[in-house]
């Protein structure tokens, strides 16, 4: 399973977190030009099975001058 986050509908490179095993939670840091009227996702992948979200998921944008 791992984790993404997609800019405009396409993944944001450096933002796939992986883990072939079992975990509880995925990390990912990644610095961006975002344009105007962009859409960010957070999101599951490759998923085969279940799996339950326990607890919060975060996305923080911080704009940088």
């Amino acid at each position: 399973m791992s984790s993404r986050i997609t800019l405009n509908g396409s993944p944001l490179s450096g933002s796939v977190s992986s883990s072939l095993v079992a975990t509880n939670s995925f990390h990912s840091s990644v610095i961006a030009d975002l344009p105007a009227g962009s859409t960010l996702q957070l999101q599951f992948a490759g998923m085969i099975g279940i799996a339950t979200l326990a607890g919060d998921a975060y996305l923080s944008v911080v704009r940088l001058q």
